[in-house]
């Protein structure tokens, strides 16, 4: 059986063999350490970023701190009572050992139903858990906050940051919870601007492809695979998947899955595995690709448009929507600030949706 997983988190102690080690997990802690502004942690759908704060939660509890990690997706059918009730509920139950025995009180969810007793409640909460360093709030898929709660929700949490920096007898008290925020395309459209309610108070990282050399630190973990066919295999997937982690965790399954790529001559290797990835990955029903697709329909001409030009046009410094474009993946920035597809996948896939297009209107 392979040891890849392709989708879903990954679970810093039963993965700890596949996680690849990302600079991003050094800055968050980093900044945890020595700050106390909020994080701001974007990028594309299915990059890493549940596994990352799942690595990031692990690391702090075992340093003290209080970690709350909340998966707000799912939520948008809630109303403003049941959905402070219920983030509050979660937070409560996950810092439950670090709670004052006599807290009960004074940490109760029942009472949150509104952006002012969610403050009142986080505020309580740090005065009710002295021991630990800091109190780390994850509010990861921000997308999923019910519309009509995020209008107060994020102004709220702002406003939670700004007391901690007047002076006061209990400013501290604000200034030991940390936010971070984690999501995609409704986070990246959430800090942008001077109106964002969260820009100014947070760190922005942003998840970055995996290096060839961290492809390799996965790829030399196939099962009875000759050093040279590990070679070989690092390279025909960096040029498929240009450090996607999905699909490179995705494509080093398929390969890992494969009795004949073991037995292949090397010459055969990189035209079995482009085999792999167009049965398997371009033509199988792939969902991170499924998910682009979907998106590009769902958005319009106007973006598939600009997503066309990038296609057939290396030479393009400036697009229409390319903020979009990047956060969901579809585009990135070549050295020479040029656009360009992402990875090869996705310039596969994008050719033939553009090309039914075309005969779908002949």
């Amino acid at each position: 059986m392979t040891m890849f997983v392709a989708g879903g988190a990954l679970n810093p102690v039963k993965h700890s063999h596949i996680i690849v080690h990302r600079a991003e997990l050094d800055t968050i802690l980093d900044h945890i350490d020595k700050e106390d502004s909020y994080v701001v942690l974007c990028g594309p759908r299915q990059t890493g970023k549940t596994t990352l704060l799942y690595q990031v939660q692990s690391l702090l509890n075992d340093q003290g701190y209080g970690v709350a990690y909340l998966d707000l997706s799912g939520l948008k059918d809630l109303n403003k009572g049941s959905f402070y009730h219920l983030i509050s509920n979660r937070i409560k139950n996950s810092l439950t050992k670090l709670l004052e025995g006599n807290s009960d009180n004074a940490i109760n969810p029942q009472t949150v139903n509104d952006q002012t007793s969610f403050a009142d409640y986080l505020k309580s909460l740090s005065s009710n858990t002295p021991q630990a360093r800091k109190i780390i709030l994850m509010l990861d898929e921000v997308g999923g906050v019910p519309e009509d709660v995020a209008e107060t929700f994020f102004p709220t949490l702002r406003s939670f940051f700004q007391q901690g920096r007047e002076p006061s007898d209990d400013c501290y008290l604000y200034q030991r919870i940390i936010v971070i925020f984690a999501g995609s395309l409704d986070l990246s459209q959430l800090i942008r601007g001077h109106n964002s309610p969260v820009a100014n108070v947070c760190k922005k990282v942003t998840l970055t492809d995996f290096s060839k050399e961290q492809i390799g630190q996965l790829a030399r973990k196939l099962n009875n695979f000759s050093d040279e066919g590990i070679e070989i295999t690092i390279n025909s997937v960096y040029e498929w998947c240009y450090g996607h982690p999905y699909l490179t965790q995705s494509l080093l399954k398929l390969i890992d899955e494969s009795q004949v790529c073991r037995n292949l001559p090397f010459d055969k290797l990189p035209e079995f595995i482009d085999e792999i990835v167009n049965r398997y990955i371009l033509c199988g029903g792939d969902p991170n690709c499924n998910h682009i697709l979907h998106y590009l329909q769902k958005a319009g001409k106007s973006w598939q448009d600009a997503v066309f030009k990038v296609l057939h046009n290396r030479q393009l410094k400036t697009i229409p929507y390319w903020e979009d474009l990047e956060v969901i993946g579809v585009v990135r920035r070549l050295p020479d600030f040029n656009y360009t597809i992402h990875n090869k996948v996705y310039e596969k896939i994008l050719t033939s949706f553009f090309d039914s297009q075309e005969t779908t209107q002949q």
